[in-house]
Order: structure tokens, then C-alpha cells, then sequence
């Protein structure tokens, strides 16, 4: 049985362009951050840091 709260994790294809989501850096439940620098910062940029 998936858990409830899982479909917010998973990566889905966008019916605008056809193209797949990135995954998100952090599960929804732990992302506590709901800032907009947190939703537009690169996850790569801040394994980096």
C-alpha cells in the first residue's frame, strides 16, 4: 500500500511541453522552507555549498 503523502514526491510529465519534472531536492513533508529564494535556488548550486 503507497503512502498518502508519496504522490507529491513523484516526478509527473507536464501536459503543456511533454517534458518530465525534476525531482524535488527534499520530500514535500520535510521541505518546511515555502520561501520563494528556497523554491527558485538550484539544488546543485547548494550541494556545492
Amino acid at each position: 500500500k503507497e503512502n498518502i503523502m508519496g504522490f507529491r514526491d513523484k516526478v509527473y510529465r507536464s501536459v503543456m511541453t511533454g517534458k518530465m519534472a525534476q525531482p524535488h531536492h527534499t520530500p514535500w513533508l520535510y521541505a518546511l522552507d515555502d520561501s520563494l529564494e528556497s523554491y527558485l535556488e538550484d539544488p546543485k548550486q547548494q550541494e556545492a555549498m
